[in-house]
């Protein structure tokens, strides 16, 4: 979790920081030039005691008196800012066979001073050490009789500058204290206050969770005047139009519970949807078994139809379609389905951006089961339940266009059933009724899986058989269709039983030899009869079915 951060601590900090940010400059910019002054004046103090002691020990070198300037350089030697001064008497070093004679006073590190020896390593790396040097060059009749050299040390000035950066952080860190306890004053009672008033307004509410007017002091401020009156004025605005959608949210909940229908409202913003309490009873449910998540919905519809459910109300929340509307299966909560029917429209905003979904949903199971039960009883044969002519014509058509599709091969077997009429002579309508059924039966039993069987009327059957191969294979399926139709069907109202045979003709249809339905039943027809007329029992093919099949 994020630190929050209070707006005083803000405005100070980034002012104070301001202004040590500023100050840090100011005061870098008064070290250079304090800076630089010492440094002049360090310059200005070694230019001057080298003019004193040209002039203070010129006669003393001119007379050899080595003491006596020594004393001299000893004396300007009390200034602080001096490590060395070191003459070379070159008239000396003449006279005594040197190439030179150094004399002079030297500082040590712990502020002793003492006779420089230009022998002495610890001198001489004194002497590299130094800040600075300046020589001069006393000379008499334009001839050089000795050089004199100051040597500085940096030490005070670097105190000097130590001292001055102290004394102006102090001065930055107290500045900096006095304006922030000002700011924070000033903030507090000037802009925190009504801020924290205006945040006060804006959380209180009422016994309907809505925001209720929370007047404010009159504020010095006009900006923060201004933006309290502002926002007094909306809550007085917000506070009408919430009773306002109390009202209409009332006469909505009215409306609901008078249709029997489920309504169901989705905020595609927040992922929210609202389900009716007839929406959770169409399928079983209490109000408080079904959640208020969008999956509470999806999760109950069939598999067989999610995706093209989901589909259609894609497409509408994508403004391709004026309403949602589908059919589609819900899951009870007893595991059965419920057929539905549901219309729904969404709520877009300028950029055609979906925010709302409101809907209904009507159970229709029963309407879909009778449109079912219409559907089956319009297709099938009442006695045996099987496709009737109509159904298997279509059936067939769609057989055929395999055929001419994918280079398959269909068998049409048409059959009709030997010595019945005299079954219902004898027995009567009710027998020949159970031998049609039983019957029926026994040449579902012998077929195989995706072949359609259908009565077309009294006595007569037709059998498409897909996928054909060769000759063979149809013969197979003829000749255990007479054998299962030769067996005696036991017929329980008489104790006895009865036989029947049956009389089979056989067209074909192929990619070669291609023919509709129509021509198909027609060929099949011809050759049953042929059969029926060659003796009965027995199977006949039709004359073209040998060039059809090769």
């Amino acid at each position: 979790m994020f630190y929050k951060f209070r707006l005083y601590h803000i405005v100070i900090v980034s002012i104070v920081s301001a202004i040590l940010f500023s100050m840090g400059f100011y005061v870098t910019h008064l070290y250079e030039i304090e800076k630089k002054r010492l440094h002049d004046e360090m310059l200005s103090n070694v230019q001057m005691t080298l003019n004193s002691l040209q002039k203070s020990i010129l006669h003393f070198i001119e007379a050899y008196e080595v003491q006596e300037y020594e004393m001299v350089i000893a004396n300007e030697m009390r200034h602080k800012d001096f490590s060395a001064i070191v003459v070379n008497g070159l008239n000396l070093a003449n006279i005594l066979g040197e190439s030179s004679h150094y004399r002079g006073k030297i500082q040590q590190i712990n502020a002793k001073i003492e006779d420089f020896d230009p022998k002495n390593p610890t001198h001489r790396q004194l002497l590299l050490d130094a800040y600075f040097s300046k020589q001069t060059t006393i000379t008499i009749e334009n001839k050089a009789i000795a050089t004199i050299t100051i040597y500085a040390t940096d030490f005070y000035i670097h105190q000097a500058l130590r001292i001055f950066l102290t004394e102006s952080i102090i001065a930055i860190l107290l500045f900096s204290a006095l304006i922030a306890g000002i700011l924070f004053v000033l903030l507090t009672y000037f802009v925190i206050k009504p801020l924290n008033q205006i945040i006060m307004q804006l959380i209180h509410r009422d016994d309907h969770n809505a925001i209720s007017p929370y007047k404010i002091e009159e504020n010095s401020i006009y900006e923060f005047s201004a933006l309290s009156q502002a926002i007094h004025d909306y809550i007085k605005r917000e506070k009408e139009y919430h009773s306002a959608l109390r009202l209409e949210q009332e006469i909505f909940r009215i409306a609901i519970e008078g249709i029997q229908d489920g309504v169901w409202d989705w905020n595609l913003v927040s992922n929210t949807v609202f389900f009716s309490r007839q929406w959770k009873e169409m399928l079983g449910y209490r109000e408080d078994e079904i959640g208020n998540h969008f999956e509470e919905w999806s999760k109950r519809i069939h598999p067989d139809d999610l995706k093209s459910t989901m589909k259609l109300l894609q497409s509408h929340l994508d403004g391709e379609t004026q309403r949602y509307e589908s059919k589609y299966r819900l899951q009870h909560k007893d595991g059965s389905w419920k057929w539905i029917f549901a219309r729904s429209k969404a709520l877009f905003d300028e950029n055609k951006k979906a925010l709302r979904v409101i809907g209904v949903l009507m159970d229709i199971s029963r309407q879909v089961a009778h449109e079912k039960a219409l559907d089956y009883s319009a297709k099938h044969d009442p006695l045996t339940a099987l496709p009737n002519r109509l159904f298997f014509e279509e059936l067939l058509e769609k057989m055929l266009i395999d055929v001419f599709k994918n280079n398959t091969k269909v068998a049409l077997f048409y059959l009709d059933l030997d010595g019945f009429k005299e079954i219902n002579d004898t027995y009567g309508h009710n027998i020949g009724d159970e031998v049609l059924i039983k019957s029926s039966q026994r040449m579902s039993y012998a077929l195989r899986y995706g072949d359609i069987i259908a009565r077309l009327g009294g006595d007569e059957f037709v059998i498409a058989i897909g996928n054909v191969i060769s000759k063979e294979d149809i013969i197979i399926v003829l000749k255990q269709l007479l054998k299962d139709i030769n067996e005696p069907i036991f017929i329980e109202k008489i104790h006895s039983t009865v036989r029947i045979s049956v009389s089979i003709g056989v067209s074909l249809c192929s990619e070669k030899k291609k023919i509709d339905t129509v021509a198909l039943l027609r060929q099949a027809d011809q050759a049953m009869y042929s059969a029926k007329n060659s003796g009965k029992n027995q199977y006949q093919f039709s004359p073209s079915f040998d060039s059809a099949l090769f």
